[in-house]
């Protein structure tokens, strides 16, 4: 009976260290998509910009040339 307690007690050792890990990886990882997404913001306004400016220099050389 007692080698059942040792054991009961091991495995919830086990569930709690699991479980913490558990929460700790799901808080970084939540951390690191949300760096991700608004490095993907910044991304998307740079490319943005970029178009804009070879609109404008695209318009610019075509009245030049007409």
């Amino acid at each position: 009976m007692e080698e059942l307690a040792v054991s009961l007690d091991v495995c919830s050792y086990v569930f709690v260290a699991l479980t913490d890990n558990l929460q700790n990886s799901f808080a970084s990882s939540f951390f690191r998509s949300i760096i991700v997404f608004i490095a993907s913001i910044f991304a998307a306004i740079a490319l943005f910009a970029s178009l804009v400016v070879a609109i404008e220099l695209s318009a610019k050389l075509l009245t030049v040339l007409a």
